[in-house]
């Protein structure tokens, strides 16, 4: 790679074992001629910022400290599946997003969100998870995200899912009128996070 300088943090250890650290890196970066920066980590809340923290809150939901910790909200982008077409019959139109195998996947349930799509960012309310209600085969999570006073043609075009709050866990409904019940009562939760947030939503390294 031709380095001229690497940078790692304070606790930076590498190789088998984990027995390389940054005094061992040092002493390599002497004998080829590259700078080796250590920087001290960042705290918040008196807690090192780590990528392990923030595992434990995409697992927890907590989306909000993920987008304080990270300066960008936690965002998954993907093709738009054409699904059962269920939201469109009872009046939800969703943009449906399969989270990768390999992408970390967030708490179920339904979150205020936003979607960028053509380089415009739009609100949003996501359900992220398996619909138990409706979903009988399909094994893989999704995300269904709704976007407010916009109707487009989406399917088989990129987008992009940012989550912004967790608003309730995934549910299994008796009926798809409960369903349906369920999704007016959030869509409404949700229009007022929108309206009421004032925190600017990062998403140009989404572009």
């Amino acid at each position: 790679m031709h380095a001229k300088v690497v940078v790692v943090g304070r606790d930076y250890h590498f190789g088998k074992g984990r027995e390389g650290d940054v005094a061992l890196l040092r002493k390599w970066g002497e004998e080829n001629g590259i700078e080796v920066v250590s920087v001290e980590p960042e705290l918040f809340e008196g807690r090192r910022i780590s990528s392990t923290w923030i595992r434990e809150l995409i697992e927890e939901g907590d989306v909000e400290k993920v987008e304080t910790l990270l300066d960008h909200p936690l965002a998954y982008t993907g093709i738009v599946e054409k699904g059962q077409q269920l939201g469109r019959k009872l009046g939800f139109p969703t943009a449906n997003i399969r989270i990768a195998r390999q992408k970390m996947i967030p708490k179920f349930g339904v979150y205020a969100s936003a979607y960028l799509f053509d380089g415009k960012l739009y609100h949003g309310l996501t359900n992220v998870g398996m619909r138990p209600t409706v979903n009988k085969d399909d094994d893989t999570p999704l995300t269904e995200t709704m976007i407010f006073n916009e109707h487009f043609q989406l399917y088989g075009t990129k987008g992009t899912v940012l989550l912004l709050k967790f608003m309730r866990p995934e549910k299994q409904f008796g009926s798809i009128e409960e369903l349906k019940t369920q999704m007016s009562i959030d869509q409404k939760q949700v229009w007022e996070y929108h309206t009421k947030r004032q925190k600017t939503v990062r998403f140009e390294g989404y572009m």
